[in-house]
């Protein structure tokens, strides 16, 4: 490593414990993991949800070309991780001394397209006291950094370790003062920070992307007038057509469910059906969603949403609406992949105690038939990619070699 570079990579200068913590985050960037309660599919090339541009002027900010031996200490620090010779106790020590070398620069390195890598990794290792301080030091130009096709990622992941580190009390005064001070410097995002954290209050047609939004959104639970109020824009809906009990215009439910076939727009959806209010998700339900779910639940993105809906469904009521547009539908569903739908479906049914009986029903007709065994129902179902698959079903016997199906165990634990 270049000596150029005091906080080099050098184990005499392992002073500080590593945390045990993974601050790892979703893995955006390969499986459906994105949506984060998903229970199958897999993600195709994020589509960017395109947003209107703000009126709003913005400051151009003149990205400086990195310095060559900068470059290369962080190609370097890459390099240590990816060959897994740092233990977590140096692993701690380089995330400390690389941030401290970004001070400045934090604007140029986050929207390098290899050196955001890097700082993205360095960002979910760090401990609270250097992820605000690279917050603070880019407070300035973070919105630049968020709109930044590169710079983006960072942005979300530095967000997304916050998230992490607001679980600690003790790390609320000094996420608070870093909140605030990106907040007032930057047109992005509005925050409204009380006697406990509200945070991101974030406005329609600004380029943030989807993942920092839903992220923010987690942040809020709890918090019912500020998500009734933010909720709504973020769907689309005009400020002014925001009403007590009227929320969502239905204008814009059709393109709502359009762009839930969008894989960060999905995720986004299904964060929001988590932290809603009751009389939100009452009316998204009605509004946006009945007579729509095995259609959304056909799409490879969409059906997340549906998993996440259903999770949240608020009493046996809802639960009858989803059973008379899903119920006699497993089959088709397990055909096209979307077991996870029916997890949802049974693990909800369960925890609302209505359906469940109907629930196993429904899942040995779609695995059988009246005129056979019933003891070949879980055999199939523990190997459901394998039984599905196969041409001729009537044939099919009990794999060997083959991989449990994990959705399938999880639905046969929840109809247990």
């Amino acid at each position: 490593m270049d000596k150029s570079y005091k906080h080099g990579w050098k184990k005499k200068n392992l002073n500080r414990k590593a945390k045990k913590e993974s601050f790892g985050f979703d893995a955006d960037t390969s499986k459906k993991n994105v949506s984060g309660h998903g229970y199958d599919g897999t993600a195709k090339s994020h589509k960017s949800w395109k947003h209107h541009s703000s009126s709003e002027p913005q400051t151009s900010v003149v990205r400086k070309q990195v310095d060559p031996d900068l470059a290369k200490y962080f190609s370097e620090i890459a390099n240590l991780f990816e060959s897994n010779e740092a233990d977590l106790e140096e692993r701690s020590v380089l995330c400390r001394n690389a941030l401290e070398e970004t001070r400045g620069k934090e604007f140029e390195l986050a929207t390098d397209y290899i050196i955001s890598h890097t700082l993205q990794t360095l960002l979910e290792g760090c401990d609270v006291d250097h992820l605000c301080g690279f917050l603070r030091g880019c407070a300035k130009v973070f919105p630049a950094i968020a709109m930044d096709r590169s710079g983006s990622h960072v942005a979300e992941t530095a967000l997304k370790s916050l998230a992490v580190h607001i679980q600690d009390e003790q790390n609320y005064s000094v996420v608070e003062e870093t909140l605030t001070m990106i907040c007032k410097v930057s047109d992005v995002f509005h925050v409204k920070i009380r006697s406990t954290i509200r945070f991101l209050r974030i406005s329609s047609g600004k380029a943030v992307s989807c993942s920092c939004r839903a992220t923010a959104l987690k942040l809020l639970l709890g918090h019912d007038e500020e998500l009734l109020k933010i909720i709504p824009v973020l769907l689309g809906c005009k400020k002014e057509n925001i009403a007590e009990g009227n929320f969502i215009d239905m204008s814009v439910v059709s393109t709502i469910v359009d762009l839930m076939k969008e894989t960060a727009y999905s995720h986004l959806m299904e964060v929001i059906l988590e932290v809603a209010p009751e009389s939100m998700y009452n009316e998204m339900f009605t509004k946006v969603f009945r007579n729509s779910l095995f259609h959304l639940s056909s799409h490879q993105c969409a059906n997340f949403v549906v998993q996440a809906l259903i999770s949240h469904a608020r009493d046996q009521d809802q639960m009858e609406l989803i059973w008379k547009e899903l119920g006699a539908k497993f089959r088709e569903l397990l055909e096209m992949g979307r077991s996870g739908v029916i997890a949802a479906l049974i693990a909800a049914c369960q925890r609302l105690h209505t359906h469940e009986q109907k629930c196993c029903q429904g899942l040995a007709a779609a695995v059988g038939s009246t005129n056979e065994s019933p003891r070949s129902i879980i055999p199939r179902i523990l190997f459901l990619e394998s039984y599905l698959s196969c041409e001729d079903k009537s044939n099919w016997n009990w794999p060997n070699g083959f991989k449990i199906h994990v959705i399938g165990s999880l639905i046969l634990q929840g109809s247990f």
